[in-house]
């Protein structure tokens, strides 16, 4: 929680650029997510030990969550990616990484599940 705050209160204020309010906005909602991921799977695996009976489910919701968490963590170089192709640093198309960002977890915790290659 606190790298949350201070990576927020860095980007919205202390490096504040009105150029790059797109570049921000991407990045705290991979801060969000990141944050998101490491309660939920904590809460998850801490469910898991006081709860035999359920011990799978809850093991599986963590490993979702430290799979979406591992995901976030490569959101900012996801966002790089339109530049690899010309798009200028700060361009809109940036978002497109929120997209890889957001798809990726799912097809990950697939072939997690199924013990294979995306």
């Amino acid at each position: 929680a606190i790298g949350l705050i201070a990576g927020l209160v860095t980007a919205w204020h202390e490096r504040f650029n009105p150029k790059l309010v797109g570049v921000f906005a991407g990045l705290s909602a991979v801060a969000v997510l990141q944050a998101t991921s490491s309660i939920m799977g904590y809460v998850s695996i801490r469910k898991a030990r006081a709860d035999p009976e359920n011990f799978d489910k809850h093991l599986r919701r963590h490993k979702w969550w430290m799979i979406t968490l591992w995901t976030s963590c490569l959101g900012p170089a996801f966002f790089r990616v339109p530049q690899l192709f010309g798009a200028a640093a700060g361009s809109p198309l940036m978002f497109l990484g929120l997209i890889a960002t957001v798809v990726w977890p799912w097809l990950a915790m697939r072939a997690h599940e199924k013990r294979s290659v995306l």
